[in-house]
């Protein structure tokens, strides 16, 4: 399969979520129902900025053979950006409805991903681009579950900080003792604590402190994953 169709596919995905919010009349911060366990708009965008920057880095690696995808990587993520495309144009429809099944099925297509290039470089910041990504839209998928179907604010809030830690707990407990997982994975439990310092920030009173839970819980789990790759110089383990 080509080599350029990662690096299309990033720039088609960049452009879709620009224009489609225009199309629209509306802002891909748009939100039809808050939750006060939203983070605050600017973890938002300088999450996904840094999403898409990272993504144009790690496709053009592909295009320069510095690293090599699979035929079956290359569809899974030509699909991820194809959903990711399709939930923009839904969420800022004001169809969450149907943008809830479509974030799942990137988050699946995320994991799979990642999961079948375990190992595949020795610089792991390429793998750890996906992990990033995977994380943010597993967090994000909780809040569209739970802005469609929840009934009551503060319990589905409730429910969404409980998953979110217990997310990075689970992580940590299937990954221990696989050296190579936690390499690749290390920005996963890292953007956790992004997202939860735009929870914990977000000017929500209604929670009281269970709204600072995924920022401890994250960054334990950081610290605990580093430990556990036996404390490496990051510089020459992303760099090297």
């Amino acid at each position: 399969m080509n080599k350029y169709i990662p690096l299309i596919s990033t720039l088609l995905t960049i452009f879709g979520n620009s224009y489609i919010p225009i199309l629209n009349r509306t802002s891909v911060g748009f939100v039809p129902y808050k939750l006060e366990v939203q983070p605050a708009w600017w973890t938002f965008s300088s999450t996904w900025s840094f999403i898409y920057t990272a993504l144009i880095y790690l496709t053009y690696k592909i295009t320069t053979n510095e690293i090599s995808w699979s035929n079956n990587t290359i569809l899974l993520y030509s699909l991820s950006c194809i959903f990711n495309v399709a939930w923009i144009y839904f969420w800022t429809k004001d169809r969450a409805d149907i943008s809830q099944y479509i974030l799942l099925g990137i988050v699946l297509l995320l994991f799979l991903i990642w999961n079948n290039n375990i190992g595949f470089s020795d610089k792991v910041i390429y793998q750890n681009i996906i992990a990033v990504y995977l994380s943010w839209t597993l967090s994000a998928s909780l809040l569209n579950l739970f802005i469609v179907n929840g009934t009551d604010n503060i319990l589905s809030s409730k429910t969404i900080i409980y998953l979110i830690a217990l997310i990075q707990i689970i992580w940590q407990i299937l990954n221990k003792n696989n050296i190579a997982r936690l390499n690749d994975s290390l920005l996963f439990p890292v953007t956790a604590i992004w997202t939860g310092l735009g929870i914990a920030s977000n000017n929500s009173e209604k929670l009281g402190v269970l709204k600072y839970v995924p920022l401890v819980i994250s960054i334990g789990s950081s610290i605990t994953h580093y430990n556990n790759m036996g404390t490496p110089n990051l510089i020459n383990l992303f760099f090297k």
